[in-house]
């Protein structure tokens, strides 16, 4: 999608939060979880496209909107955390967790797992502010995954060091979590027990039992070899069943 087409969508999608979620943006509500089959229901068609194909600007594009929304009936800057649940049938990518695979990458999918075990919540850094002393120039970086970000940075216009800039960045909750399948018949016939690494941003918590996992699989390159891992950045986690 072109910046012509992100033109012409942004009054449409910010009008749609206004009306749709009017009741967080009065309390302030620093969560917001958007029902994407709303979206489509709604004839927001072209977003679900877009977040189909490019989830990582999608979000981006529905946090920029709701900003938007939020400003315009409270006249200042919100602090949000935007993150999304319910994929319309039409553009599912329901698999079982072991079906995982490259076709996969950098796409919106969506799958079930049992917590096979999970580590404590940390806070990392989602939006990264750095400045260089020396002449004084700003970046501004989205991160990914900050288990895999380092804070040393050459400034890219005099190349001295760049330090960190917390005005500028943004926090959030971060958990890494195991997932095993669930499928019976696979688990029975397998002679592996099949794992999935998922780092959940916006974690709620969760420490046991079956959830479901809205996620963007990406690679991590493992050691120094052509081969890659496929991690999973989970956006959104929904207990379905305690672990029993």
């Amino acid at each position: 999608m072109d910046d012509k087409w992100i033109q012409n969508i942004r009054p449409r999608l910010t009008e749609y939060l206004k009306v749709f979620y009017i009741d967080d943006i009065i309390s302030k509500k620093r969560e917001i979880t958007i029902d994407l089959d709303n979206v489509y229901k709604t004839e927001l068609i072209e977003v679900m496209e877009f977040l189909e194909e490019f989830p990582n600007d999608g979000i981006e594009l529905l946090e920029e909107c709701y900003n938007d929304a939020y400003y315009s009936m409270n006249c200042e800057k919100p602090d949000v955390i935007i993150t999304v649940k319910n994929i319309p049938e039409e553009f599912q990518c329901n698999l079982e967790l072991q079906d995982l695979k490259s076709i996969h990458i950098g796409k919106l999918v969506e799958f079930d797992g049992k917590i096979k075990n999970a580590k404590k919540i940390v806070s990392g850094i989602k939006k990264l502010g750095l400045i260089c002393t020396s002449c004084g120039e700003i970046r501004i970086k989205n991160i990914d995954n900050p288990f895999e970000t380092s804070l040393e940075n050459s400034c890219p216009r005099c190349a001295q060091n760049m330090y960190l800039l917390n005005d500028e960045s943004k926090y959030v909750d971060y958990q890494e979590i195991t997932l095993n399948p669930i499928n019976k018949e696979f688990n029975s016939k397998s002679e592996l027990i099949l794992e999935q690494y998922v780092i959940l941003e916006n974690s709620p918590g969760i420490y046991s039992g079956v959830v479901k996992i809205i996620g963007i699989p990406y690679r991590k390159q493992n050691k120094k070899t052509g081969v890659f891992d496929i991690m999973v950045k989970g956006i959104y986690v929904e207990k379905i069943e305690d672990e029993k």
